[in-house]
């Protein structure tokens, strides 16, 4: 059985070709992505400078060297981590901390991440946890000492919660013994 309008088209048709964009386009078909979208470190440069020494302006430093460390420029993301982590209040200090143990890690530089992130389990904020930053040094740790990771996993498996299912996550990516 067809279901016809008085226009001859069944509704969901015409409805379809009546909402013709101006570009042209039909509704509902993606449109091609010519060019990769690069992040907009523009902006966050000009809130840096005009901001610096403010909450805002650490925020904005921290996310550039996220996004410099995600483009492979690791010397300048280190720059950025280190000014945050060494000026900033507590809270962004301790994001910016984590940060730098796991940039350390990647630039083979493992005793000065393994002390930075010892320290941030030492004196833990709202933003990194003591179990966050112990979870994230047992990674770094796995493929160097993989002993001293199941030390430090060991009493996060017995917790309740999420805490022990991201230990148990990252206990099963440790060699065997």
């Amino acid at each position: 059985m067809r279901i016809n309008t008085p226009s001859g088209k069944p509704p969901w048709r015409r409805r379809f070709r009546s909402r013709r964009r101006p570009s042209g386009r039909r509704p509902g078909r993606a449109r091609r992505v010519s060019r990769l979208r690069k992040p907009r470190t523009k902006k966050r440069s000009k809130l840096s400078a005009k901001d610096s020494g403010t909450d805002e302006g650490y925020i904005a430093d921290y996310y550039l060297g996220s996004i410099a460390a995600d483009q492979g420029k690791l010397s300048d993301a280190e720059k950025r981590f280190s000014e945050v982590a060494d000026s900033a209040g507590k809270r962004y200090a301790s994001l910016a901390k984590l940060a730098l143990g796991q940039l350390y890690f990647a630039e083979g530089k493992p005793d000065l991440g393994e002390k930075t992130l010892r320290a941030l389990m030492a004196n833990p904020t709202v933003f990194v946890s003591k179990d966050q930053a112990a979870i994230t040094l047992a990674k770094m740790l796995a493929p160097i000492k993989p002993d001293e990771a199941r030390k430090l996993l060991d009493p996060l498996r017995a917790r309740p919660g999420a805490v022990s299912e991201a230990a148990i996550q990252a206990y099963g990516n440790l060699p065997p013994q």
